[in-house]
């Protein structure tokens, strides 16, 4: 298993991907991602490819768009935009395969309560309903609650009201 560190800021907003591999102790610069982004996430779709949403530009502005990495080939591909430019949000794989995307802070950097729902199998984003109230920087994780439903829990968070 290896770790790959993919964008954020050294001061500067980057679009870098860099591989470690704990079993050499070593790391690898990869291809670099289309968008420099920074205060992004980055999820786990399969074994070999991770999504990477959002973020900010270096003049600060929140992304809409997001990126695939595909690390049996090393490359970057579009996964579409967003409805809602965000940063510092959650995203969430559900137990379906899907990524929900929820809260952060949008232009202005005002919190939001929208989310949306990625689906790989098509590479299109659908806007789905907000949460009760705008929070970012919280920590999101899949919960099953019936034997056919996963809803993302949330755990932390700061801004907007508290549930």
């Amino acid at each position: 298993m290896a770790v790959l560190l993919a964008g954020g800021s050294d001061g500067h907003v980057l679009d870098s991907a860099t591989i470690y591999d704990p079993a050499r102790d070593t790391w690898t610069n990869m291809q670099h991602m289309a968008s420099a982004r920074s205060l992004h996430s980055a999820t786990m779709l399969d074994a070999s490819h991770l999504l990477v949403v959002g973020g900010q530009d270096a003049a600060g502005n929140p992304i809409a768009s997001a990126e695939i990495y595909d690390a049996a080939s090393d490359t970057w591909s579009s996964a579409g935009s967003m409805a809602t430019a965000r940063y510092e949000h959650t995203a969430t794989r559900l137990r379906n395969g899907v990524l929900l995307v929820v809260g952060g802070c949008t232009a202005g950097g005002g919190p939001t309560a929208t989310a949306e729902i990625y689906l790989p199998k098509t590479n299109t984003w659908i806007v789905t309903s907000s949460m009760p109230g705008a929070r970012f920087r919280r920590v999101c994780c899949s919960l099953t609650i019936s034997k056919s439903c996963s809803t993302p829990m949330r755990v932390s968070g700061t801004g907007g009201t508290s549930n």
